[in-house]
């Protein structure tokens, strides 16, 4: 059975391995939303590069885990993307407490054609356990070009 905290330690000698969750037991865990994308074009900032911005909060009930060893915040990745295309990644490294609200960005090269999707997906490989799962990670933004 998973901890309160939501982790769940074993040595896997027999197999398999079932793992369950308490129903009667309220799991602490965070939970990162990203709650929108900013994009910033190059004609609109200094050097050639635009940028994406994404503001997430952690919606869940616990901040965001620390390491035992070394004791250091487990990082949460945010992968960018234009359509479906990988555009960047970055790398929040503090703890992100419950109702935290904080943003990361990177620049990147532009292709002005079109409209195009951006979007932010924070987690996508889910380096902790989150208390929603995958479904609400993501933010998204329509840029049309004028």
């Amino acid at each position: 059975m998973a901890s309160t905290s939501g982790w769940y330690e074993d040595t896997l000698r027999n197999r398999p391995k079932y793992v369950t969750e308490p129903d009667t037991v309220v799991l602490l865990r965070p939970d990162i939303r990203v709650d929108s994308v900013q994009y910033v074009p190059a004609d609109q900032r200094p050097g050639p590069y635009s940028w994406l911005t994404a503001w997430m909060t952690n919606c869940g009930n616990r901040a965001t885990p620390v390491g035992v060893d070394p004791p250091q915040p487990y990082s949460t990745w945010v992968v960018f993307k234009r359509d479906d295309a990988t555009v960047g990644e970055a790398e929040y490294s503090l703890v992100i407490e419950q109702n935290q609200q904080v943003s990361v960005g990177i620049e990147f090269e532009e292709e002005r054609v079109g409209s195009r999707l951006y979007s932010a997906h924070a987690n996508l490989d889910q380096l902790y356990v989150e208390r929603a799962g995958l479904g609400d990670n993501a933010g998204y933004l329509l840029k049309e070009e004028e």
